[in-house]
């Protein structure tokens, strides 16, 4: 299914909004329009900005990867899903097919390891914490 999204400036920072339909954006839009008291939480499951590392926009996603989890942040084990979240407050948009198909190749080649489950869901770490590849020359 595909998931209709709008980012916006909001209280000194950012905001994200994802619907099913355009009538449901619309809606979750003109309600943020009308309302200064709404909070994030009422709009969308998002996570704190500051919350997520700041890596390279001009990465590849599976450098992208790589280097979120070569950061403090992804010293604990990180599910496809925080992944993915992480990618998008650096504006690197993949697909969960994208995304999912790198981590399995990067496990397979043991770039990155899979020590635990969270919540049903595979946990990512780096196999080898020197692999950051903004810190790699080309």
């Amino acid at each position: 299914m595909v998931k209709l999204e709008y980012e916006t400036a909001w209280n000194g920072g950012r905001i994200n909004v994802q619907a099913d339909s355009m009538a449901e954006l619309t809606k979750t839009i003109e309600q943020l329009q009308k309302s200064n008291s709404l909070s994030i939480s009422e709009l969308a499951p998002t996570k704190e900005a500051n919350e997520y590392p700041t890596i390279s926009p001009t990465l590849g996603c599976a450098d992208a990867i790589q280097a979120l989890l070569a950061t403090e942040w992804g010293n604990s084990p990180r599910t496809e899903s925080e992944l993915t979240s992480a990618l998008k407050f650096n504006s690197l948009h993949y697909s969960h097919g994208t995304i999912s198909s790198i981590l399995f190749g990067l496990f397979r080649k043991q770039v990155l390891r899979r020590p635990i489950k969270k919540h049903g869901s595979y946990a990512f770490v780096l196999a080898n914490k020197d692999q950051n590849p903004e810190n790699q020359d080309n």
